[in-house]
Formats: C-alpha cells, structure tokens, sequence
C-alpha cells in the first residue's frame, strides 16, 4: 500500500511530534534527578535544562501548528 502525500506529511508530523514528547518526557527525568541533588536553583545545569525545555515546547508548539494547519487543509 502506498501513502499520499497528505498521509505521508501527516505521519511524519505526528512522528515528529511523538519524539518531541518523548524527548519531553527525558527532560523531566533529568529535572527529577537535578532535583534530588539538591543544587542551588540558579546553576547551570539548571540554566541549560530550562533552555531545554523551551527549546522542547518551541518544537512542540510548532509541530502543532503544522498539525492543525493540515487538517484545515485536508477538509
């Protein structure tokens, strides 16, 4: 069987957004393991784990925004 264009966009958006979820679900793993170290709030690994993370929601964000996009479209 082969995909369509629209189904084929539509399964890699939703793999994309599969590996965004994912690589969330790390982030908040290495946040527990920060938190059980019981580092001051402003160091940096802190620092760069929140960069991470908006870095992470951006991509999520976007992914979503292409999702409903193509929905639109597809009607």
């Amino acid at each position: 069987m082969k995909l369509t264009p629209h189904q084929t966009k539509f399964l890699q958006l939703t793999t994309e957004l599969d590996i965004k979820t994912r690589d969330y679900k790390t982030l908040c793993d290495r946040l527990d393991e920060l938190k059980l170290q019981n580092l001051d709030a402003n160091c940096k690994e802190y620092q760069e784990l929140y960069t991470l993370f908006l870095k992470n929601y951006d991509e999520i964000v976007e992914i979503n925004k292409k999702l409903k996009l193509f929905k639109v479209d597809k009607k």
